[in-house]
């Protein structure tokens, strides 16, 4: 994710979403510190929301377009991280 943060930090919003429990949110805000990491990080409490958008897995991912249309990609397999890269003509 770094690696990819780096290379679209320019032209994509990338936001974490944490699904923790309360009792390990702790835990996520330290290893978002110790691994430096720099974009935004939210802690997804909604239920519907995450029922809504299928969030089941860690990690998991979702490409918002700015019509707010979306679709999930796998950012661990190469064809859907050069897609992404297309999208953003990089």
């Amino acid at each position: 994710m770094k690696e990819i943060y780096e290379k679209t930090k320019e032209n994509l919003n990338l936001v974490y979403l944490t699904t923790d429990e309360s009792n390990t949110i702790d835990d996520w805000n330290t290893l978002m510190e110790k691994e430096n990491i720099k974009w935004r990080s939210l802690w997804l409490t909604d239920k519907k929301l995450k029922s809504d958008w299928q969030i089941s897995a860690i990690p998991d991912f979702i490409l918002v377009y700015p019509d707010r249309n979306a679709k999930k990609i796998l950012l661990n397999e190469e064809k859907d991280i050069q897609e992404l890269y297309s999208l953003l003509n990089k």
